[in-house]
């Protein structure tokens, strides 16, 4: 019973940080190390390559900005493929 105890309480710590994680991602904050840290710009179509590439992006944010920018069937792929075509609207200013 005493493996029981400790699984729960690896469980409650766990529900614990995904509290957190979802109460920074709502404020706009992602933790490093225990700082807070401001989160990174949105997408944007006037974004830079190289701020596109130096950042991290969900695939529900990369599905909605390929889905504003015109990527045809954006909902179906996957995020190396979301990440592909966001670049080459960056690099030439139009979908291909």
């Amino acid at each position: 019973m005493a493996s029981t105890g400790a699984a729960e309480a690896s469980s409650l710590t766990f529900h614990q940080c995904l509290a957190a994680a979802q109460l920074c991602r709502a404020l706009g904050e992602q933790s490093a190390g225990g700082w807070f840290l401001k989160r990174q710009a949105k997408l944007s179509k006037s974004m830079r390559l190289d701020q596109f590439d130096n950042g991290y992006w969900y695939t529900t944010e990369l599905k909605e900005f390929a889905e504003a920018i015109g990527v045809p069937s954006a909902n179906k792929l996957r995020k190396d493929e979301l990440e592909k075509a966001i670049r080459l609207f960056l690099e030439a200013g139009k979908v291909e």
